[in-house]
């Protein structure tokens, strides 16, 4: 893969490796440059770190001194991010997809630089001045998505007014007229009606299940078939039976709401220990769900996506037969061993 990309970009490997080192050294070295501790030690003669909470960054930096130069802060941890951003775009700009490449490149080393400086000892701040501004480089309409949801506490209703919004304002700056734009937002919710159609259909599968008391029944059954196994296979039959859980409750908090009150009693009952028992939940509880017809997740991809059921599992049933060969495995050893 990597060779047929150097050819569709035309650059010999040693170029690559010595511009992908180059953009890390330079943006590592820019973040390095924290503007709480240069303002602070430089500027006030009284560092940053000695204050408060200890934290190299704006919001002690503010709590400590105040005044004007919290500006300062600011514009310089902003300023460092745009720069090395801007200098790996430069560098790794021409490869394919060079300016997205040396976007994340570029601002993760230059956060690393923010967060471990190596010129005060590895201490820096927390990258939020400048992780905001990388993150705005790459793509401002996830980072103001972002941004709702972390500090405006936005849920769904709220993320998809944004979407709206942000597809409104992209249309009028591409030129479009009203008619196109609700054209155009008309065709692509036309792509999303079998998703969510197979979405609902999944999610009403889900509800006659826990509201018939058809899922606690065949909770039930499968625990009853582990306790008449033989000492041996009963902590192997406990993985299984959560493994097969697992293609119904997709979610891990909810399938251990309903199986761990059953579980640890029959550990209990099978002289089995309960350590024992919350490994076989956390082996069964694995990728299995990744191939369940009712995950919602799964199904909306799966119709996003045009990628069919059957396509879809022989695509990655090998990886679950070796993830359940693995945690068969683990579960013989731990019967084994006692644990």
């Amino acid at each position: 893969m990597l060779s047929r990309y150097l050819d569709a970009a035309g650059t010999a490997p040693g170029w690559l490796a010595l511009a992908a080192a180059g953009v890390a050294v330079v943006a590592y070295c820019l973040g390095c440059f924290n503007g709480a501790v240069v303002v602070s030690r430089y500027i006030l003669r009284n560092d940053v770190r000695s204050h408060g909470s200890g934290n190299a960054g704006l919001t002690n930096f503010y709590r400590a001194f105040g005044g004007p130069l919290t500006l300062a802060v600011i514009l310089t941890d902003v300023l460092k991010a745009v720069v090395a951003v801007w200098l790996g775009m430069l560098w790794m700009g021409q490869l394919p997809n060079g300016d997205i490449l040396a976007k994340y490149w570029a601002g993760l080393f230059c956060l690393l630089g923010h967060m471990f400086p190596c010129m005060f000892r590895f201490k820096g701040g927390k990258g939020i001045l400048s992780g905001g501004a990388i993150a705005i480089m790459i793509d401002w309409r996830v980072a103001l998505v972002v941004w709702g949801v972390g500090s405006r506490g936005w849920g769904v209703g709220e993320i998809a007014a944004a979407f709206l919004v942000l597809g409104v304002l992209g249309g009028l700056a591409a030129g479009f007229d009203g008619n196109r734009i609700c054209a155009s937002l008309v065709a692509g919710c036309r792509k999303m009606v079998p998703g969510a159609l197979t979405i609902a259909l999944a999610a009403a599968l889900r509800l006659v299940l826990a509201q018939g008391g058809i899922l606690d029944t065949i909770v039930h059954g499968l625990f009853l078939l582990v306790e008449g196994l033989p000492a041996w296979a009963q902590l192997l039959g406990m993985f299984y039976a959560n493994v097969l859980l697992d293609l119904l409750i997709t979610s891990g908090s909810g399938h251990a709401a309903v199986a761990m009150p059953l579980m640890v009693p029959l550990a209990d009952a099978l002289s089995l220990s309960r350590q024992s028992a919350v490994l076989a939940f956390q082996l069964g509880d694995g990728l299995v769900n990744l191939i369940s017809p009712v995950s919602n997740t799964l199904v909306g991809c799966m119709a996003l996506s045009g990628v069919s059921y059957p396509k879809w599992l022989r695509y990655f049933l090998p990886l679950v037969g070796f993830y359940l060969a693995v945690g068969t495995a683990f579960m013989l050893l731990a019967g084994a061993v006692g644990y």
